[in-house]
């Protein structure tokens, strides 16, 4: 859908731009770190060919594009970490 939505609609694109960050959690929480990490970096893949086109806008809106792509990363494992603990805790108290 962040693809066909047209560039002047920017409301849309910041909304949509969030929606990365959904299956990123979702993959941490059920497959942890490792699976966070993949799906960050799938959604980075995804997310790079629709911010290269507007490389040609300031240096900070690029710098703030590449650094959404970064806290994909910390997201991903972050929340897989987290995850992988609360499933060794459950472990242990079992």
């Amino acid at each position: 859908v962040h693809y066909v939505v047209p560039p002047s609609q920017y409301l849309w694109h910041e909304i949509l731009e969030r929606t990365y960050y959904l299956p990123i959690v979702f993959a941490g929480v059920w497959y942890g770190r490792f699976g966070g990490m993949v799906a960050a970096v799938c959604a980075m893949i995804c997310y790079l060919p629709h911010i290269l086109p507007s490389s040609n806008g300031s240096a900070q809106l690029m710098a703030s594009k590449y650094a959404e792509m970064v806290i994909f990363l910390a997201v991903g494992i972050v929340t897989g970490a987290l995850a992988d603990r609360e499933h060794r805790r459950r472990h242990e108290l079992e």
